[in-house]
């Protein structure tokens, strides 16, 4: 289980939700699209207001801000005391984790709003551009970047030395880590806005056409797949040999992941 070796005090369960009390809030300037990402103390989230914030996570407290020239719907990713960040403005960003120093950015060909996945001194974001780029994590420099057919919401996944990640041209793509070379694809009935999720060398991924994928993570081979009903942008978890998915069924799936076979649903609505 996940919460193996958390305190109890710090697990949610069913029986102590009605204790929780908001610790506190901050407003920022226009809808929140980004999720929340914690790190040695510090609570780091986007805003469509252009701004990333950095806040102390016991009191909510600003550390520091820095404004991008455009809406930021991705999700910071914070390795080794640097804040990795995508904006719509067509800029991947680095930061220094503390103080919100600009290290770098790189400027794409348009917005980003997929979310960057760090990996042995890389970082790996796709772009609206139709591409997904490859750049040394300390300086910004381009190592490799890969053009599919349309742009790139999703957030690659890397493992094992591949870097997988899906496009609105309906495509998975797998693609060799350090020199950007595909070594497979999976073409799907839509677009894919879900980002990969790899454990026990399957890759799992959502598509507009209804459909969770589960492919074979070296060859691409379909091993199975799922009908949701309805389109799936949500991303897939997991743990413990199940997989979870939602679509806009308003469902929430648990798959057995080997077979694919459904395990519980759940409707949200």
């Amino acid at each position: 289980m996940m919460t193996q070796n958390t305190p109890a005090s710090q697990v949610i369960y069913p029986a102590n939700v009605s204790s929780l009390k908001k610790a506190w809030t901050y407003t920022t300037g226009d809808a929140i699209e980004s999720s929340p990402v914690v790190a040695g103390g510090i609570v780091y989230i986007g805003s469509k207001d252009h701004t990333l914030y950095a806040l102390d996570a016991r009191t909510g407290a600003e550390i520091w801000s820095y404004t991008t020239g455009g809406a930021i719907y991705s999700t910071p990713t914070v390795v080794d005391d640097v804040v990795y960040i995508g904006s719509r403005d067509a800029s991947l960003y680095a930061f220094e984790a503390r103080t919100g120093a600009l290290l770098w950015s790189y400027t794409t060909g348009n917005g980003i709003e997929s979310s960057p996945a760090v990996a042995d001194g890389v970082v790996y974001v796709g772009s609206t551009d139709y591409a997904l780029y490859a750049l040394d994590a300390d300086t910004g420099d381009i190592l490799w970047n890969y053009s599919t057919a349309a742009g790139i919401q999703s957030s690659p996944t890397v493992a094992a030395g591949i870097v997988y990640v899906g496009s609105w041209d309906h495509t998975l793509y797998a693609l060799d880590a350090t020199t950007g070379a595909k070594v497979w694809s999976y073409t799907t009935g839509d677009r894919i806005s879900s980002s990969p999720a790899v454990a026990n060398g399957v890759v799992y991924i959502g598509s507009q056409d209804q459909l969770l994928y589960a492919l074979d993570a070296g060859t691409g081979e379909k091993l199975w797949s799922y009908q949701t009903g309805k389109i799936i942008r949500s991303s897939p978890a997991v743990a413990n040999d199940i997989v979870y998915i939602g679509s806009h069924r308003g469902t929430l799936y648990a798959l057995d992941a080997r077979t694919g076979s459904e395990r519980w649903s759940y409707r949200t609505r």
